[in-house]
């Protein structure tokens, strides 16, 4: 097991969240870009998101079930933009042996339901309601449902690397982004998450 104090953990993701919103926020009021275009969008969302997880070759195979997430994004209103949020995700994990995958049975012997808190910070273009993203998202693991899944298991912050487009239309945003897995989400294996994810809310 490994020692450590998940308290100081939630504590540290939670400012450096803070951290993230307030350059985001100071970036956009001073008109990202130089466009004549000034102040920010706030759009809540909630969302799908599938997970497939790179591995290395090993006796069994980690593939993630659909799972859903809700959140919040600042966006600047510049034709160059910044947009960062919070979001709170939840996901499902399924461990299959590959021999049994080979000869076509579906034997899940293991399932999970884990909780993130997700922080993407991305930068991109925006014109006639529609735009395009790409920049980083840090993804903090906060729980799991399943006693013989430790959360420890899981690394406590890992990197993505995401690329999205959106559509504004009135008082609606749609979003949908791509995120590539740079890290490894396990602390003793080789694997890394890629999610695609698609949601949808307001905009203010």
């Amino acid at each position: 097991m490994y020692v450590k104090s998940k308290e100081a953990d939630m504590r540290a993701i939670k400012i450096f969240s803070v951290i993230v919103i307030l350059t985001s926020l100071m970036l956009s009021s001073r008109s990202f870009g130089q466009s004549d275009k000034t102040g920010i969008y706030v759009m809540p969302q909630v969302g799908l998101n599938l997970t497939s997880l790179t591995n290395e070759p090993m006796i069994e195979t980690d593939q993630f079930r659909t799972g859903v997430e809700g959140g919040i994004w600042i966006q600047s209103k510049s034709t160059v933009f910044i947009m960062s949020g919070v979001f709170i995700t939840q996901q499902g994990l399924s461990s299959v042996y590959l021999e049994d995958l080979q000869n076509n049975y579906d034997t899940i012997l293991n399932k999970v339901d884990y909780r993130a808190l997700k922080v993407p910070v991305m930068f991109g273009i925006q014109a006639l309601g529609a735009r395009i993203y790409t920049g980083p998202n840090f993804t903090y693991i906060l729980n799991t449902d399943n006693p013989e899944v430790m959360v420890d298991e899981f690394r406590d912050l890992s990197l993505g690397l995401c690329v999205g487009a959106g559509l504004g239309l009135t008082l609606f945003s749609f979003d949908v982004r791509y995120e590539y897995g740079v890290s490894h989400v396990f602390r003793n294996r080789n694997a890394a998450a890629n999610t695609l994810t698609i949601s949808a809310g307001l905009k203010f």
